[in-house]
Order: structure tokens, then C-alpha cells, then sequence
């Protein structure tokens, strides 16, 4: 057992040697990409409506409610703004990065455009 700290010191064998650089590879990330490529996300925001006294999405039925997506979350709040003046109630917007805004954070949202970019969603 070394008792050294792992350190390589005076009369120890250890040579390291630079790899030329025609050997070398960068590393290949899970997935099957380079971080240097090019990459587009398409990220989806989906804004779900009801009538009015709606409150929630039922979660075992959101599949077969009708949804509007967007690809920036200020248009789909732009939206809610909308559906919510023309006489129907956002109930739901879901991002494919894990946003989640019920009725009343959309609402709240609406009133206090800064509070969304304060809660970190």
C-alpha cells in the first residue's frame, strides 16, 4: 500500500508519454453525438383548454383533449391570454422540459409576467 498520496516522486518509473495527435479521439458521449455538432431542439409547449368552471385537465382523459402547441413558452402564455379573453379558461401548459402551469400559476402568470421567470419553470 502507497503511503504517498498517490504522488509520483523521485526514484519512482513513472514516464507519461503525449499521445500523438493522429491517435487521439474525443470521447463519444451516450447518445451517439458529439457535443460539437450541431444540434436543433424542438421544444413544444401545450396549452389546454376548457369551458368556463373548468378547473383541471383530468389527467387519465388529457390525451383526448384538444391542445394548441407552441414553440416558445411566451406564446403559449400569449395564447392562455387569449383563449382566457375569447369566453373559454387555460387550464394546462406543458413543456417538453418539465414546465407544468396549472389554471391558477397560468392565471397568476397573466397578471405578473415576471413571477414565471422568477419560479424557475
Amino acid at each position: 500500500m502507497r503511503n504517498d498520496g498517490g504522488v509520483a516522486g523521485p526514484g519512482t518509473n513513472l514516464r507519461l508519454e503525449p499521445l500523438p495527435l493522429q491517435d487521439w479521439e474525443p470521447p463519444m458521449p451516450i447518445g451517439g453525438f458529439l457535443p460539437s455538432q450541431t444540434m436543433e431542439w424542438n421544444m413544444t409547449y401545450r396549452v389546454y383548454s376548457g369551458p368556463p368552471g373548468t378547473e383541471a385537465v383530468p389527467p387519465m382523459e388529457k390525451e383526448r383533449w384538444l391542445y394548441k402547441e407552441f414553440g416558445l413558452l411566451d406564446d403559449a402564455l400569449g395564447w392562455a391570454r387569449h383563449v382566457n379573453h375569447g369566453g373559454r379558461v387555460a387550464l394546462l401548459i406543458e413543456g417538453d422540459d418539465g414546465t407544468h402551469l396549472g389554471k391558477r400559476e397560468i392565471s397568476a402568470a397573466l397578471k405578473h409576467p415576471e413571477e414565471i421567470a422568477r419560479s424557475g419553470s
